[in-house]
């Protein structure tokens, strides 16, 4: 029987919340927020990280807000569930460190990746505002980049566009790596379609929005230092792809 619902943020674009938080109230469902790609994001501006029951980020380098490793945080409004996600995250200790009153692990944030954070955390508005005025200059030449809903507010972890076929993606890719452009495609296999999960016994075509996208779609460049003359190079192979 579903406990939860875990909505993913995906690309630095919040969930639709309100369409979720529907679905879990009928069905008495708690929503755990997955918003390791939004950080920073917001709808009608309220904060990611403040939707559902419990949120979690991830500081891992190459999300919005990184440090030079791995790293993370959990936020609740819930006291009882934060004390509960701080014993986890040491062993599952509460009053002594040498007693474990639950299964837990050792998740804690070490030192200098601390201090990373601390740090970027004094330039990350910053850093956002210079990540949407490189989404800005994109747009001016794509129409094919993900779909943002009014008052929605992306953290623009990365830029993603969708290609017409499979074969149109990889000759893009294999034009962008001969000008020394890099380009990833982050997600190759839908959910379904993994080998861990064959035992739900889901087959191809049952879920075919994800299984085009996943063939089609491919993340260029995407950071806050990106320039205009960069994005320029970058569009120039793109229109070469035509």
């Amino acid at each position: 029987k579903p406990k939860a619902i875990i909505p993913v943020d995906l690309f630095g674009l919040p969930a639709r919340y309100r369409l979720i938080d529907k679905i879990a109230k009928k069905y008495n469902l708690k929503v755990i927020e997955d918003a390791a790609q939004s950080f920073g994001g917001s709808i009608r501006d309220k904060k990611v990280g403040t939707f559902g029951d419990i949120a979690a980020t991830s500081f891992y380098p190459a999300k919005p807000l990184g440090c030079y490793g791995d790293g993370g945080a959990i936020f609740t409004n819930d006291d009882t569930l934060a004390e509960e996600c701080k014993a986890i995250r040491i062993h599952g200790t509460k009053t002594d460190r040498y007693n474990s009153e639950r299964i837990g692990l050792n998740g804690r944030f070490d030192s200098i990746q601390a201090a990373v954070i601390l740090e970027k955390l004094t330039i990350f508005d910053e850093e956002l505002e210079m990540r949407n005025i490189v989404n800005d200059n994109y747009r001016k030449y794509l129409n094919n980049a993900q779909y943002h809903p009014k008052e929605y507010q992306s953290a623009h972890a990365l830029f993603s566009i969708v290609l017409g076929s499979n074969e149109k993606r990889n000759t893009l890719i294999n034009r962008l790596q001969k000008n020394k452009i890099p380009s990833v495609v982050y997600y190759k296999f839908p959910i379904h379609l993994m080998k861990a999960f064959e035992y739900l016994g889901y087959k191809k075509k049952d879920f075919p929005v994800s299984e085009n996208l996943s063939q089609t779609i491919v993340s260029l460049p995407m950071h806050p230092y990106l320039t205009e003359n960069h994005i320029t190079s970058i569009i120039e192979s793109l229109k070469d792809n035509e």
